[in-house]
């Protein structure tokens, strides 16, 4: 019975890094957009300057009080527009893709790691399914994988939600 649940978890891990593949191709193409040129701009200039470090940081610092003056209250939001791989590198901007889908698959797989302690085919087997159905039934793929601000301003929060969660199960 042991060998059914491992061939069923290597199936279901199987189908998971095959749906992924269909995303990061179409990954290599997506661009910054939108709000990307607006909080990514004041570090992305910062760096052509050669400012360094602490121009990125007085950049991203400029965006936080800007926006906590004229709009709204999503500063830890903001924090995360600014450093949208796009302002670092126009040719940077595909590794949102890679990161927006880490951030909905690592936790989903370390939170059922720790539940599942007695068994990896547990772990591997509903982390896929669920995964899988994370990814897959997405309601907005363009806001949710390829759109940095647009998959940030929850993806960021749901993986430090989880983690949290992570660390209360683990104590």
């Amino acid at each position: 019975m042991k060998w059914v649940r491992r061939g069923m978890a290597t199936a279901a891990l199987a189908v998971l890094g095959v749906s992924l593949v269909t995303l990061l191709l179409l990954g290599r193409c997506c661009a910054p957009s939108a709000d990307d040129f607006g909080y990514g701009a004041p570090v992305h200039f910062a760096l052509e300057a050669g400012l360094g470090l602490p121009g990125v940081l007085g950049a991203i610092w400029e965006n936080l009080r800007y926006t906590y003056q004229n709009w709204q209250g999503t500063f830890a939001s903001i924090l995360l527009f600014s450093i949208q791989p796009g302002a670092f590198s126009w040719n940077a901007y595909p590794l949102t893709v890679l990161i927006m889908l880490a951030a909905i698959i690592l936790p989903v797989f370390l939170t059922l790691g720790s539940l599942y302690t007695e068994s990896r085919t547990w772990t591997v087997l509903l982390g896929s399914i669920i995964s899988l159905l994370s990814v897959q039934y997405l309601p907005s793929p363009a806001e949710g994988i390829f759109w940095w601000n647009g998959a940030a301003h929850y993806l960021a929060f749901w993986f430090l939600g989880v983690s949290m969660t992570l660390c209360q199960l683990r104590l």
